[in-house]
């Protein structure tokens, strides 16, 4: 049964990070509820994920999603060459992952607390590089953590033939870095596309989801949704595009579903799936996620790709 969620903007009481503000989604019926820090892609606002935020929230969850900037790019400039390589926001992230565990002054529903012994890690894009960063503790953050969701997570800019820096999908042998918790990769079947000839696309092959999957040696789960592209997990309504244009036209830069395939039957799946794989991972309830696994060929959306590491796992379902 859905719960009903509050969503509050809350600013980061830190002077070196007065730009980043926190979007909360939250339970308003009164119990201790495990954490999900989420962190946006490149360009995107935190709000175009509200879809996917607030069902994660009234499932039982308390969502915490970092605005880490609203210029165009990362490094802050709009028509410049921009910085790829993502240090600061994964220091950002660290700091403000921090300031939340050490007791920031957040909005919460009356009588509504965090279990921070039950904390998730999540990103979309470069958003799933900084959280990756964050999970294989790349800067000595060590941010305590028990699941990690990629959903399409790039590490690497537009034509990119190698990850940015720090590489958080490169490993000196396959299955080789280990999260010491679960992970579950989303892929999006058209994210390689170019929307027209020399366009960048918006999940380079090369360092797409696959890699990631590729490298990790814990329990890691992969889908792809084989008619769908990058963007296509977002809201249909974009807000701010008056004041933000150029955000709103660069997340229309990718390839997405065509006519006929709903990008809201996408979200819902999507939503399900990774509520699933946190009740497994986080309250040990893992019926859900091994019926979604085991019937993907059920799935409301045509999948590919589905598979699991270590192959015991896929053996363990089928």
């Amino acid at each position: 049964m859905a719960i009903q969620v509050q969503t509050q903007l809350t600013p980061v009481l830190d002077p070196q990070k007065q730009n980043i503000t926190l979007r909360v989604a939250a339970p308003i019926e009164e119990g201790t509820y495990p954490l999900v820090v989420f962190q946006h892609g490149t360009s995107l606002f935190t709000g175009w994920y509200s879809t996917l935020l607030n069902y994660t929230a009234s499932q039982g969850y308390i969502v915490i999603a970092p605005q880490m900037y609203t210029s165009l790019f990362p490094s802050g400039c709009t028509l410049c060459v921009p910085t790829t390589d993502a240090f600061v926001e994964i220091q950002n992230a660290a700091d403000v992952f921090k300031w939340v565990t050490d007791g920031a002054p957040l909005v919460l529903p009356a009588n509504v607390a965090i279990n921070f012994s039950s904390v998730a890690l999540a990103g979309h894009s470069r958003g799933g590089k900084v959280a990756a960063g964050l999970a294989e503790n790349m800067l000595a953050t060590d941010v305590s953590f028990q699941a990690y969701v990629g959903l399409d997570p790039v590490d690497g800019g537009p034509y990119a033939t190698a990850p940015s820096l720090p590489p958080t999908s490169n490993c000196s042998a396959p299955h080789s870095t280990f999260l010491n918790a679960p992970a579950l990769l989303y892929g999006s079947g058209l994210g390689a596309r170019s929307i027209f000839p020399g366009a960048p696309a918006c999940v380079p092959p090369a360092v797409s989801y696959a890699h990631y999957f590729g490298c990790y040696g814990n329990q890691t789960y992969e889908l792809v949704a084989t008619d769908y592209g990058h963007m296509d997990l977002l809201d249909d309504n974009l807000s701010g595009c008056c004041q933000h244009p150029l955000n709103c036209a660069a997340a229309a830069l990718c390839a997405g579903a065509s006519a006929g395939f709903s990008r809201g039957l996408l979200r819902t799946y999507l939503g399900q799936l990774v509520v699933a794989f946190l009740d497994s991972a986080l309250k040990g309830q893992s019926g859900a996620f091994e019926e979604f696994f085991e019937n993907w060929k059920k799935a409301p959306i045509a999948l590919k790709d589905v598979q699991a590491y270590p192959p015991s796992l896929e053996r363990a379902s089928s």
